[in-house]
């Protein structure tokens, strides 16, 4: 990976990818900063815990581009 991304071990222990179905939920916290939210690590053991096919996020996101985010999260 390199620098601002997370790692592959991330992706795999915390956001447990390997393990989601493409129909899964997606959760996140935005921010800017949204570095310190531990939110995922919460969120994610609980959803690994009762089986839910979810995944929580961090998105850091200016309040400048948080207009621009919501007219694009629209089409996925």
């Amino acid at each position: 990976t390199v620098p601002g991304l997370i790692s592959a071990q991330e992706l795999i222990e915390l956001y447990r990818v390997k393990r989601l179905s493409q129909q899964a939920d997606i959760y996140a916290v935005l921010g800017d900063p949204v570095e310190h939210s531990v939110g995922p690590i919460f969120h994610n053991a609980y959803f690994e815990e009762q089986g839910i096919d979810a995944v929580y996020v961090k998105c850091r996101i200016a309040p400048a581009e948080l207009s621009e985010f919501f007219s694009q999260i629209q089409s996925l």
